[in-house]
């Protein structure tokens, strides 16, 4: 858990110095802040056992929900990776091949964006360090 959600000094606002980390921090708080917007904007009475998504908006919308409770505070453990690995299993046993390549895609495209945000990183701290 992060520090606020322990009851100690909340370190969102403090910049890390590793760029990396720093990028990774940023992008979280990123993803929080959607996440409230989404709750904002179809309010927060709507709960995971009653929520039966139709639209491709409240499948995403049902994404983030089950990321935020149940992903995301695991995020932070060594076998993180292995749960998403597990779950990838589980959730694309009844998709077609064509239907698993389009995941895949996407994933992709995430490691992408991912590595040339850990590029910039890394030529920044170069940058500073002349």
């Amino acid at each position: 858990k992060h520090p606020a959600e322990k009851g100690g000094k909340a370190s969102y606002d403090e910049p890390l110095d590793d760029p990396v980390a720093e990028k990774l921090r940023q992008q979280r708080l990123v993803e929080e802040a959607d996440f409230a917007a989404v709750k904002d904007l179809f309010g927060t009475d709507r709960s995971l056992d009653t929520f039966i998504p139709k639209s491709a908006k409240e499948f995403d919308e049902f994404a983030r929900m089950l990321a935020h409770k149940y992903l995301l505070p695991h995020a932070d453990s060594s076998h993180y990776k292995s749960l998403l690995k597990s779950l990838n299993k589980v959730a694309l046993v009844s998709m077609t091949a064509q239907e698993t390549k389009d995941v895949e895609t996407c994933l992709a495209g995430i490691r992408t964006d991912k590595l040339k945000a850990e590029r910039e990183a890394v030529k920044e701290k170069k940058d500073i360090g002349k």
